[in-house]
């Protein structure tokens, strides 16, 4: 983990691992990865609903490419501002990491991991990097969480 806040202009997305990978912020671009459409209910807390389908990269498929640990059992999410979320495995392999909403692309600030078992309020967005991490039963995953951003001078430095 890195405690990096911000990455302005950064123009990939780190998917670690054994491998790390990096993907390139227009995703569409991504050889070797073959785009997936999902529909999920969402719904953003200022702006209501967020309908349309999303097509990304499966994180699944992103995991197992950059050599995921066996034993992972949460996958750490890093955001452009410093917002990170610690979802279950679980949620995480059956969500994508979106680059398309209803067809149309997505602002390297709005690329966003989003899937069926992950709650809107979760679905993180200006992803820049992706860590399966593996933590015991008595850490609790929103130890590892921030989730205001780090311009927010709720957060501190």
């Amino acid at each position: 983990m890195t405690g990096e806040h911000e990455r302005p202009g950064a123009a990939y997305v780190e998917i670690e691992g054994e491998r790390q990978l990096l993907l390139p912020t227009t995703l569409d671009a991504c050889e070797g990865f073959e785009p997936v459409e999902i529909r999920t209910d969402m719904a953003c807390d200022d702006s209501g609903p967020i309908d349309g389908p999303w097509t990304g990269l499966d994180l699944g498929d992103l995991l197992t490419a950059a050599e995921s640990p066996p034993d992972a059992t949460h996958v750490l999410v890093t955001c452009r501002d410093g917002y990170r979320v610690c979802l279950d495995v679980t949620d995480a392999l059956s969500g994508v990491l979106a680059y398309r909403r209803d067809g149309d692309p997505l602002d390297p600030d709005e690329i966003r991991v989003v899937g069926p078992g992950i709650d809107s309020g979760r679905s993180a967005k200006g992803v820049v990097r992706i860590e399966p991490v593996a933590l015991d039963a008595d850490t609790d995953p929103t130890e590892l969480e921030s989730l205001a951003p780090a311009s927010d001078p709720a957060v501190e430095p």
